[in-house]
């Protein structure tokens, strides 16, 4: 959502497109990258999980305002399959997954401009060749965007493909209150030995309150 405010530093004051008061805390953007990626399970409440964003604050809201994810395969299959990814909303969500990384919020790269605070949030994702092991969430059912490819046998003369999702939620972000999150997974299982690289963009906003 963008608050228009009067400017009155002008002859004629003018109002200009803000996004919502940070105050004390800030905006930011981090960029994932999973290792090849292969043989993962698909996404269940314990099996397939690749990336979850957490929002552990009481006193903050985080507001998503963009995703962007991009899988690029590396081994074509040995028998053609279909290859997807779906993310999920979370609620209850007090532990993160485990056996991957977390992005460290601590160095200011994060940070959309350098005074800004530090970020309370959590980004746990897979940076090898595997899923993560499940954390201590509740997974809606319907996902906030998914798509998938068709990846061909190996051999097939055509560009190895890349499936990319662009979630552009910055004119209406999506509020997360404390322990709720995102849980991005292998919607569909992957056999036939087909590998590829995980890209997770994520921008998002740290607020004390959001009246929308």
């Amino acid at each position: 959502m963008v608050t228009p405010v009067r400017e009155s530093t002008h002859k004629a004051q003018r109002v200009v497109p803000y996004g919502p008061e940070i105050g004390t805390n800030g905006r930011f953007r981090t960029v994932t990258t999973s290792g090849a990626l292969t043989a993962i399970a698909a996404l269940t409440s314990s099996a397939g999980h690749l990336w979850a964003f957490r929002n552990p604050e009481s006193s903050k809201l985080a507001l998503i305002e963009r995703i962007q994810i991009s899988f690029q395969l590396t081994v074509l299959p040995s028998a053609a399959q279909e290859v997807g990814f779906a993310l999920h909303q979370t609620t209850a969500h007090t532990a993160q997954p485990t056996g991957g990384a977390d992005v460290s919020m601590t160095t200011p790269q994060v940070k959309l401009r350098t005074s800004h605070g530090v970020s309370t949030s959590s980004i746990h994702f897979a940076n090898s060749t595997a899923a993560l092991t499940a954390g201590t969430y509740t997974q809606k059912t319907l996902p906030v965007i998914r798509d998938s490819l068709w990846a061909l046998v190996a051999g097939a003369t055509i560009p190895i493909p890349k499936l990319t999702m662009d979630l552009d939620l910055r004119d209406n972000p999506l509020v997360l209150a404390q322990d709720e999150g995102l849980l991005l997974g292998n919607s569909i299982l992957m056999a036939n030995s087909v590998a590829g690289r995980l890209f997770v963009a994520c921008q998002w906003r740290e607020v004390s309150s959001y009246p929308q």
